[in-house]
């Protein structure tokens, strides 16, 4: 297929991505899908979180969710483009109850979902299913451990290789005593038929643990955090994985100590294309999050972050490396859920929906499409159910100025407009050495990279094709950043 690369608007004099959002205004909430929800019966309504969403590069949000069948439940998705949503699909059906999904999408378009089913003998699995696509969604497999019976908490994440992988926690109640194992697998993918191979099982960080939250960070090492219960108490644990073996586990947070750990809660794990993780736990009743952040393979002490609006959170790192997240509070009125931003050490706060004695928001899942942030969200409410809620705002890119202008067209230059393989790429390097070019999709994952030697410093000059030779992306909107020493541009590109 033939790709051109058109250039959206100017390319900008800002650092990479700086943001100048952070103050916009979420839309009016939406309810967008008729929906009545699980029946809350099913395990604790605070802790089972109904909905899972991820992104192509083309913009196309795709959602999948728990939905009420005759007071039982299916997985279903729906997607969304340009504005519309696609028919309502049904992905399984065949058992009692199918909850807390996980899904995510890989280089070549393949959607992954795996969630918790409840069978007819009350057991507690995990299932997987894929689709490719223009395909439909292959029939459900069990990809738990045959031997454990309660399985909850499944999480998929790709690693730098493209492999498939699968965490979630096992409980044991046949002796005295419950214990919760840590399951780590490999979802073998080598099979294109229908249906996978069976998975294969993997080492985890630690054994006894519960409730995981795993990244891949721009280096391809897997981060992987839990609540452990070590001591008697509640504690935040992290390890990573080079793909080999796992590190030594470092303990962020220990209960007790000047907290109260909240390990029914999940725990956010993030990584930006500056390759930070950053890792946050509810530590109060309320809903008070602590966070640490990993630099140069040191976690930072844990800190609060005043604000109780973090439980049952959810999060991202957009392409600006704005960590954004969403959470709700305790309160006589139902809760409140809030849109947090971090970014320079500095945190903000801004109101999504209110909640009323009558009208709750909860489990919120945040989601780009191309240059809008969405979250999508459960609204419990008396007099109609519950209802699934969307709600959104724009994301700006840059605070730069438009390269059109001749006094800046030494910082970046692109030529002609729209460009193609043969098109010029002209930008400014102060200094000697190496200038690298990136491109990044909307998550932050870079997709292509190359260094070009600078002899001398000034301006550059190269082609496209020099810079991103064979350039395999999909359609979509990416984001194009040139670095030399301590200066970046970047702006905004699109493949078509």
């Amino acid at each position: 297929m033939k790709r051109t690369l058109y250039l959206l608007s100017a390319l900008f004099t800002a650092l990479l991505f700086t943001p100048a959002r952070l103050s916009a205004q979420w839309s009016q909430p939406e309810v967008i899908l008729p929906w009545e929800a699980v029946p809350a019966q099913f395990g604790d309504e605070d802790v089972s979180p109904f909905i899972a969403a991820a992104s192509d590069p083309a913009g196309t949000i795709h959602l999948v969710w728990s939905n009420d069948n005759q007071g039982m439940s299916t997985m279903v998705h729906a997607s969304r483009q340009n504005g519309a949503w696609s028919e309502i699909t049904t992905i399984s059906s065949e058992n009692p109850y199918s909850v807390m999904p996980s899904l995510i999408i890989d280089e070549n378009g393949t959607l992954h979902c795996a969630w918790v089913t409840m069978d007819f003998n009350f057991n507690f699995l995990i299932s997987y299913s894929r689709k490719f696509s223009g395909e439909n969604w292959e029939s459900p497999v069990v990809v738990s451990d045959p031997e454990l019976l309660l399985n909850t908490y499944p999480q998929l994440v790709v690693d730098n290789a493209g492999n498939i992988r699968l965490f979630y926690t096992a409980a044991d109640f046949s002796g005295e005593n419950a214990f919760y194992y840590l399951k780590h697998a490999l979802i073998d993918q080598q099979n294109t038929d229908n249906p996978v191979l069976q998975p294969v099982p993997q080492t985890s960080p630690d054994l006894l643990a519960n409730q995981s939250s795993v990244v891949a960070d721009a280096n391809g090492m897997l981060h992987c955090v839990w609540h452990d219960s070590e001591g008697g108490a509640s504690n935040i644990s992290i390890a990573s994985f080079d793909g080999t073996a796992w590190g030594p586990t470092t303990k962020l947070a220990n209960s007790g100590q000047g907290s109260s750990i909240q390990d029914e809660m999940p725990i956010v794990l993030l990584s930006n294309s500056s390759n930070e993780t950053f890792a946050l736990w509810v530590a109060s009743m309320s809903g008070i999050g602590q966070f640490s952040i990993m630099q140069n393979s040191s976690w930072s002490p844990g800190q609060n972050t005043a604000d109780p609006h973090f439980r049952n959170a959810t999060g991202l790192c957009d392409p600006n490396n704005v960590l954004n997240m969403a959470g709700t509070t305790l309160s006589p009125s139902g809760g409140d859920l809030y849109h947090h931003t971090y970014q320079n050490g500095t945190w903000e706060h801004n109101l999504i929906e209110a909640g009323t004695s009558t009208s709750a928001p909860g489990f919120p899942v945040l989601v780009i499409g191309n240059d809008t942030l969405f979250c999508f969200y459960v609204r419990n409410t008396q007099s109609s159910g519950y209802q699934l809620v969307e709600s959104h705002q724009p994301i700006d890119f840059h605070t730069g100025t438009d390269q059109q202008d001749p006094l800046f067209a030494s910082q970046l230059n692109i030529f002609p407009n729209p460009v193609n393989a043969s098109g010029t790429l002209g930008f400014n390097a102060p200094g000697s050495g190496t200038a690298e070019l990136s491109l990044y999709d909307l998550a932050g994952k870079k997709v292509a990279y190359n260094r070009l030697p600078i002899s001398t410093p000034g301006m550059q000059t190269s082609t496209w094709n020099q810079v991103f030779a064979n350039l395999n992306a999909r359609k979509g909107l990416y984001i194009l950043e040139v670095k030399n020493d301590e200066f970046r541009v970047s702006g905004k590109v699109v493949i078509e």
